[in-house]
């Protein structure tokens, strides 16, 4: 019998604001342009000694930039112990295709980055000054949101702009709702992910691709960002995976790059969108699927891709 752990993740939720003078002219999808301009921020606000590179700092183990936005796994950490990065814990994820003076997007802080919540904050504010896009138009702060209770709590102002006072909510791993017989899951952002060591695409794409990727990232996220790692069972939840089969899958390409300053070169970034049901068998499955719908799946999610939501069904639908 399967392990039915449940993950324990806490994270805070936070909808920002911004107003324009006029209509900026802002990428098809923007979540690369403010994770790349809120990294050089955060980085002026936290940087004491001023380096040039990261890895030589003396303080590069306790820094909070190089926590955030570098995220190196520690020297005795048992998991990516080789790799050069964990998972980031934030996501910043815009609306796509926004072109309006008023621009929103949602910030979720992972576990301990609620640590570094102001220097967060004013990092983005600094973002949307220095303006996205080809005309880099600024975009003012108006307000902040934070849902108090991730999932069910209400949608509360916590950031006045004018004397620039925030009062945040402390984070919560969201509650999980009752299982249900069958779900719809829509992905609004590109979904990289693989299957059989390959990209995954319209054609190939099965439910067990997007559940080990899942898994995989939440399993990471709790590790390095949590006091409750995951216990729970790997290899009989990813081999249940491969026994559920989608339903009504309605998938498309979304081809994207992004121009990455570091590499000065566009990285390709296209992905999955679309919609599949699942109908049955969901309750090993259902905690981690519904705190993905914060954490995102897939390369780029600190961006906001992989973000999806879900939509309970009746079974006569």
């Amino acid at each position: 019998m399967l392990d039915q752990s449940i993950p324990d993740l806490p994270l805070s939720h936070f909808r920002l604001h911004f107003k324009a003078a006029r209509n900026p002219h802002m990428p098809e999808y923007s979540g690369s342009a403010w994770r790349g301009v809120f990294g050089r921020e955060l980085r002026r606000a936290l940087c004491v000694t001023h380096l040039t590179h990261c890895q030589p700092c003396p303080l590069f183990q306790n820094c909070g930039y190089v926590y955030i936005f570098e995220t190196p796994p520690a020297r005795d950490a048992q998991k990516l112990s080789l790799a050069p990065h964990a998972p980031h814990p934030y996501v910043l994820a815009p609306a796509p295709r926004q072109y309006a003076a008023e621009q929103s997007l949602d910030l979720i802080l992972i576990g301990h980055a609620h640590r570094h919540l102001p220097y967060v904050m004013h990092a983005i504010r600094r973002t949307g000054m220095h303006g996205l896009g080809r005309l880099a138009e600024p975009l003012i702060l108006a307000d902040v949101l934070q849902q108090s209770a991730p999932g069910q709590g209400e949608w509360l102002k916590v950031y006045d702009a004018e004397s620039g006072e925030l009062h945040a909510f402390s984070p919560h791993s969201p509650a999980i709702p009752p299982v249900p017989s069958a779900v719809r899951v829509e992905i609004s952002t590109p979904l990289r992910a693989m299957v059989l060591e390959r990209a995954a695409t319209p054609r190939n794409f099965q439910f067990a691709a997007f559940f080990k990727t899942l898994l995989r990232r939440i399993s990471l996220l709790t590790y390095f960002h949590s006091d409750t790692p995951l216990a729970a069972d790997f290899a009989g939840l990813n081999h249940l995976s491969e026994e559920l089969a989608l339903s009504n899958p309605q998938f498309h390409w979304w081809d994207w790059s992004r121009h990455s300053l570091r590499q000065r070169q566009k990285i390709p970034m296209g992905g999955i969108y679309g919609s599949f049901e699942l109908h049955g068998g969901l309750a090993p499955f259902w905690p981690f699927l519904w705190l993905g719908q914060w954490t995102r799946l897939g390369k780029g999610a600190c961006m906001g891709l992989g973000s999806y939501q879900m939509f309970p069904l009746r079974e006569a639908e």
